[in-house]
């Protein structure tokens, strides 16, 4: 019984993964470090561009290069729930969220290197418990009471899940410049992913009429969930007049097939009705049988099961102008596959394909100290029966993002940004309803190693 009771609540565990810290795709992520805060990504030429658009590295002069940021994000939830008429708060996102770029240049050619989070990059926390497995065990409780008081007990939950979700990425490859106007790029990309996720539950079931509970049922649970794959990078870069560059890159989709890890999946029941609350646990009837809980359950919490969840395919698009020697103006596009991933199936229920465009200026306020001033919108393909685990949303959204460079000596820069994201409110086709709101804040440096 310890085993049904166990997998019945892991059974959606995995679900809630943890929340991205800013997944522009489903899956993908793009702007989860200081410089994509700033503004300066898919059109860029400078050492960033190792990352975003690394055929834009050839712009670069002779040298070796290198920069560094980590992100700090912040999400607040709050999570109505039909099923129990509960209201649950609660908070994802991660403080640690590095980014790391290198460029090496020598006349018309120049090697690349970068470290990001493709996706993920964050945690959900529920202290108070939430959905994921509440719910579970709100159809235990329900049959439960029944039979064990006749219909003249309660029950209640307690507990707290911690789930947290990344995707690394180590990018590799090379530039060569073809013309003033031309450079191509090509690359690979070696992703890691891990899902990890914690929870502890309690049960107690107590009765009106006597005091003192009937019996406990406590959980533990520790499941992580790994993968890995490759991809390649291919890039251009095109600048066919003075003051207008044009970057485009394509990342090639990333096979990943995730293994289930059960590290830790502890049960107690306690009883204190005499052998009654076991009994009735070990009776109870269809579809709360112990072989059919153990068979439902192993299907997607068995230890060493696979799932198939592949990284979409993606296309960016950037371009800026420098309007006058002050003012520059940046658009970005980027494009995610996701219909074409695999995902064990549940790519059919993406709608379409989501997609993410940009906007914004960068001001040089006097030679040292430059500002950008960026809009974004995220549109997600995700429709309301398929828009993640009920403690991590997939939403459109809206964001305004703020950066500030500083040269604090020649070829030494240190930038800093801050995003503010809206979102839209979920409510899917079951009457749950999420709210979110987010903040980020981001500081990176730059330098000319030699």
């Amino acid at each position: 019984m310890k085993k049904a009771l166990i997998f019945l609540c892991v059974l959606v565990l995995i679900a809630a993964g943890g929340s991205a810290a800013f997944a522009n795709g489903i899956i993908n992520d793009t702007i989860s470090d200081v410089n994509a805060l700033f503004g300066d990504t898919e059109m860029s030429t400078n050492v960033v561009a190792a990352r975003y658009n690394p055929a834009g590295t050839t712009k670069l002069s002779d040298g070796l290069y290198i920069a560094v940021s980590n992100a700090m994000v912040r999400n607040t939830q709050e999570l109505d729930d039909p099923v129990t008429g509960e209201t649950y708060d609660g908070w994802n996102g991660g403080w640690l969220i590095p980014g790391l770029q290198m460029v090496y240049g020598q006349d018309n050619w120049a090697a690349f290197f970068a470290f990001y989070i493709a996706g993920g990059g964050g945690s959900a926390v529920f202290d108070d418990g939430s959905p994921v497995t509440d719910d579970e065990f709100f159809q235990y409780g329900t049959a439960l009471i029944g039979p064990l008081v006749f219909s003249s007990g309660y029950f209640s939950l307690d507990g707290s899940l911690d789930a947290t979700s990344s995707i690394m990425a180590f990018q590799l490859g090379g530039a060569y410049e073809i013309n003033a106007m031309i450079s191509i790029a090509l690359g690979g990309r070696f992703c890691y992913g891990k899902d990890t996720a914690n929870v502890e539950r309690k049960l107690q079931v107590n009765d009106y009429i006597a005091p003192g509970d009937i019996g406990i049922i406590d959980i533990e649970a520790e499941l992580e969930d790994t993968a890995s794959g490759w991809g390649g990078v291919i890039g251009i870069n095109i600048t066919p007049m003075k003051d207008l560059n044009i970057g485009i890159t394509f990342l090639t989709a990333v096979k990943m097939e995730y293994e289930r890890n059960v590290k830790k999946a502890d049960a107690s029941i306690t009883d204190n009705s005499g052998g009654t609350f076991v009994g009735t646990l070990a009776g109870l009837p269809a579809p709360y049988t112990l072989d059919e809980a153990i068979a439902e359950a192993s299907i997607n919490a068995e230890d060493g099961s696979k799932e198939q969840k592949d990284i979409p395919a993606q296309f960016s698009i950037g371009v800026a102008y420098q309007l006058m020697p002050a003012l520059g103006i940046g658009l970005r596009f980027n494009y995610f596959f996701e219909k074409q991933a695999d995902w064990d199936g549940e790519e059919d229920d993406v709608t379409h394909n989501s997609y993410e465009i940009g906007g914004g200026i960068k001001y040089t306020v006097m030679p040292a100290l430059i500002v950008g001033l960026n809009l974004n919108y995220e549109n997600k393909g995700a429709d309301d029966e398929y828009y993640g685990s009920y403690e991590s949303g997939i939403f459109d959204t809206y964001a305004l993002t703020l950066g500030v460079q500083y040269e604090v000596m020649k070829d030494f820069f240190i930038r800093v940004g801050y995003a503010h994201q809206w979102y839209k409110e979920i409510e899917t086709v079951d009457n749950y309803k999420l709210k979110e709101d987010r903040n980020a804040v981001a500081v990176g440096v730059q330098y000319k190693i030699m």
